[in-house]
């Protein structure tokens, strides 16, 4: 099978070419997905909620009440 690529020429077997564009494929989309992940974790730290010196979420604190208290969360229906 002949092949020409950015300029470039040659003759490569089709199971050559079939696992070269595979492994292409398959490079193009993990290249893809990493930087996806990188912009999820970039803005999850960007929204992410204060934390104590020990890794905690800071907790609110009711008017009189204990200081574990935290909001329930959202959709639960409280």
């Amino acid at each position: 099978m002949d092949v020409s690529s950015f300029g470039a020429h040659g003759h490569v077997p089709l199971r050559g070419a079939l696992l070269l564009a595979a492994v292409a494929g398959i490079l193009l989309t993990a290249l893809a997905g990493s930087a996806q992940i990188t912009q999820l974790r970039a803005a999850v730290r960007k929204h992410r909620r204060p934390t104590t010196g020990l890794g905690r979420p800071r907790t609110r604190r009711r008017p009189g009440g204990s200081p574990d208290y935290r909001e329930p969360a959202t959709g639960c229906g409280l």
